[in-house]
């Protein structure tokens, strides 16, 4: 999981000291802080049959190594997961070409069912802040289209748990313009699903979503993107 995640460009245009309204408080932004609000965080979901799981509270090891482009690699070893009665051995790789963008990619290991298919979800929880408390999240705008281009969905957040879903997206996006910032999930490979949702008075945050069938010895692989809006 990811669990911190600001844009070297946010910034919010606030003052600070004893002549202004921001006495001190001088934060960075957040798009996903964990500390700061709990259910902040971009993970992976698992599900089979109508019974999912995610991989937030499963702890593991992990190195970093160098690919043959010289990038950075996160790999992490894999774990076990309990989909319904079906067991999934999962490895997460993380790629940071430095550029503002974090390749994700997915892969099942192994399956105690060989034949079985499991929908792997990618899935990020955001808002934005400076501390623990909620802030604003009216003037969020969402974005998300499929390959061809022929169907484009937009959305502007406004606490009433509203949800958009299409099939074989390209990339969803949600634009924070609090923060200057905008948070992409593309779409690597051809995915089944993809979506967005914002939440309500008492759980203000948004999610972008993409959803994909695979099998033993398969992957999924999106990117990340943050950056300037």
């Amino acid at each position: 999981t990811i669990v911190d995640l600001r844009s070297y460009d946010a910034h919010l245009n606030r003052d600070l000291g004893p002549d202004t309204e921001a006495l001190w408080n001088g934060n960075y932004p957040y798009i996903l802080s964990r500390e700061h609000r709990a259910m902040a965080n971009h993970e992976c979901l698992v599900s089979y049959n109508g019974r999912g799981t995610t991989i937030q509270s499963r702890r593991t090891k992990a190195k970093v190594v160098r690919n043959a482009q010289g990038k950075h690699e996160l790999h992490v070893n894999p774990i076990k997961l309990k989909a319904g009665e079906l067991e999934v051995t999962l490895q997460s790789v993380f790629t940071f070409p430095g550029d503002g963008t974090i390749l994700i990619e997915r892969r099942i290991l192994d399956l105690s069912d060989p034949g079985a298919r499991v929908i792997v979800t990618e899935f990020q929880r955001g808002c934005w802040g400076t501390t623990i408390y909620p802030e604003d999240m009216r003037g969020i705008e969402f974005e998300l289209t499929d390959r061809n281009g022929s169907i484009r969905e937009f959305l502007s957040y406004a606490y009433r748990s509203r949800s958009r879903e299409i099939e074989d997206p390209l990339y969803v996006k949600a634009i924070v313009p609090q923060v200057k910032t905008q948070v992409q999930l593309i779409a690597v490979d051809k995915a089944d699903t993809g979506g967005f949702g914002e939440g309500h008075l008492f759980y203000p945050y948004f999610d972008l979503r993409m959803s994909k069938t695979i099998g033993k010895g398969e992957a999924f692989r999106t990117c990340l993107k943050i950056g300037k809006a």
